[in-house]
């Protein structure tokens, strides 16, 4: 586990000592000897829990603006680990090497500010988490995901609970602006059981197509 919240910390890098008895010089010139390794939490391997939450001003900037995990990548034959992300009140960006991770389970990025325009890409249509088919909780509250489209489809097949309350999302897909939400939207999350959303920018005079919650058999709660 890496658990870094509520600190005051304003960048990560991309170091990564390699294990064991890596070596290093320090600021001032001297050779240090890691006998585990050292590595950043991008460029930890074997990841399982990444807590960044209320580090207000952690941001991409000194990893040239790299948002990817190590742990997020298939490692030697081995599947990725990372399970939980958290970059709550942080402005750090959703990790772009997510799509078909079979790990992860839950990302939570609320009150983030440094995810707008990154959740689905506007020109292609691509999702971050496409394929992520562990993946059973996403909350972007009060984050500012600009005004992006949904994806064509929400192909979490695991997932339970979508939050995108107050993000400036305005919906509809990539080729199809009829709907806010079309019958493809959330045919294949059909465990999901609870869905906010909430948004300023939502499509105008555009409502929900007539079967969109046609499979979600499990929803309970729809704000």
């Amino acid at each position: 586990n890496y658990d870094i919240q509520r600190n005051g910390f304003r960048s990560v890098d991309l170091n990564a000592i390699p294990s064991p008895n890596g070596t290093a010089d320090d600021s001032e010139g001297t050779t240090i000897t890691y006998e585990k390794g050292s590595f950043s939490f991008k460029m930890l391997p074997k990841l399982v829990t990444l807590n960044c939450y209320a580090n207000r001003f952690l941001n991409d900037a000194d990893s040239g603006g790299v948002t990817a995990l190590a742990s997020a990548n298939s490692q030697g034959g081995d599947p990725p680990t990372i399970e939980t992300i958290n970059y709550g009140g942080t402005a750090l960006g959703i990790p772009s090497n997510l799509q078909n991770c079979s790990s992860i389970k839950v990302f939570n990025s609320a009150d983030n500010n440094g995810s707008q325009d990154q959740l689905v890409n506007n020109s292609t249509g691509a999702y971050s988490f496409n394929n992520c088919n562990s993946l059973e909780r996403i909350s972007f509250y009060r984050t500012n995901l600009g005004q992006i489209n949904f994806p064509d489809q929400f192909n979490n097949i695991s997932l339970r609970t979508l939050d995108l309350r107050y993000t400036n999302v305005k919906g509809g897909k990539n080729s199809n602006e009829d709907f806010v939400i079309h019958n493809e939207t959330f045919e294949q999350a059909t465990e999901l059981t609870e869905l906010y959303i909430d948004s300023p920018s939502l499509l105008n005079n555009k409502g929900i197509e007539s079967d969109a919650f046609l499979y979600n058999t499990k929803l309970y709660y729809f704000w």
